[in-house]
């Protein structure tokens, strides 16, 4: 009945990068700036210590910072942050070897290497900053073997045990904080977009939702549906039985949603007891359909455990678009219309049409 697709599955979940994002991106501009003047400040101190590739070098990176700050002056898209900053980090990282490996330069340059996890987890999160992190200091690493010397080894041990120390802290920690950092996200993500009761979407993501539903389907030329359901004499449930049970009737249709529909992020709660389903890729008749076993289900649901000998019941309204650019809160209004006429005719019916 309904065609399956990853991008709106990921488009709600995703939501979390936004809240991210905006975090990263003003590190990132943090780090752009400190990284503009403390390259400009370094190629100075190199032209005077004659060391001129390496001079140079920086007045590029200063060149490239400069252009990376007024690429990110407005908002951008989280794909080409991902991008840019990930860009930025490998070309540090890259430039930080080459220095290592270059004559004249000083041994202190070693604490350098100390910047890398912060960097590379406040930037890019927990997965990439593990997966870059490891690369870069596997390549220090290498990097050190290929030129080891024990004397020189012995000599500075406590110096190597210090950094590798150092390091390590600060590897750890950033890993740890910015795992608890993501979760925390997660969390309040799911706070703010999911009703605590059912689990299901709130209406905070509704619209949007909609729109990349319109978004996926304009492609095949294809309807989208809306179902808007109500819980019939819901207030004499809670009247009668308590609000105790009341919440038990709700999560028993929150769940049959889930069941028929296989798709959890187009299934939202609008409030009370109201109900609403976004069906991509369908037709009038499939969504009627789809509405119809959603009533049935909620009447055949066992609710003897909570003292309801009686069906419990549900009215859904149906509407449905063909065009991408119906704003969602008329067809919303004609579903819930309709599904208000399922009420005036009797309650427990699907009406698709007025």
């Amino acid at each position: 009945m309904m065609v399956g697709n990853q991008s709106l599955r990921a488009s709600t979940s995703f939501m979390t990068n936004d809240a991210i994002s905006t975090h990263r991106i003003n590190v990132f501009k943090v780090l752009l700036l400190l990284n503009f003047f403390g390259a400009f400040w370094f190629a100075i101190v190199n032209f005077n210590r004659d060391l001129q590739l390496l001079a140079w070098l920086e007045l590029i990176i200063v060149l490239i910072t400069a252009l990376a700050l007024w690429r990110i002056r407005k908002p951008i898209p989280f794909n080409t942050y991902l991008s840019l900053a990930t860009t930025y980090v490998v070309f540090f990282g890259c430039f930080l070897l080459f220095a290592l490996n270059h004559p004249g330069v000083s041994q202190n340059i070693h604490i350098w290497i100390t910047t890398i996890p912060l960097m590379t987890y406040l930037l890019l999160g927990s997965r990439r900053g593990l997966l870059l992190t490891s690369l870069f200091l596997g390549l220090v690493v290498t990097w050190h073997l290929m030129h080891f010397d024990f004397l020189t080894f012995w000599q500075s041990l406590a110096a190597v045990a210090n950094v590798v120390c150092v390091v390590m802290a600060i590897w750890g920690m950033s890993h740890a904080y910015e795992l608890a950092n993501e979760k925390a996200q997660q969390q309040l993500q799911t706070m703010a977009t999911r009703d605590h009761l059912t689990g299901l979407m709130n209406r905070s993501l509704l619209n949007q939702t909609f729109q990349q539903a319109c978004e996926e389907t304009a492609f095949d030329q294809q309807i989208v549906g809306l179902i808007v359901a109500d819980i019939d004499h819901f207030k004499t449930i809670n009247d009668q039985y308590g609000h105790e049970v009341g919440d038990q009737v709700l999560k028993a249709f929150a769940d049959i949603l889930r069941q028929c529909t296989n798709r959890p992020e187009l299934a939202f709660r609008l409030g009370g007891e109201e109900f609403c389903l976004i069906i991509p890729n369908t037709t009038c008749l499939q969504a009627g359909q789809l509405a119809e076993q959603l009533r049935q289900n909620l009447r055949k649901h066992p609710l003897h455990q909570l003292g309801i000998n009686e069906p419990v019941t549900v009215s859904c309204g149906i509407a449905t678009s063909d065009t991408p650019d119906l704003p969602f809160k008329k067809l919303h209004a004609d579903a819930d219309r309709r599904m208000y006429l399922a009420k005036a005719q009797g309650r427990d019916q699907v009406m698709t049409q007025d």
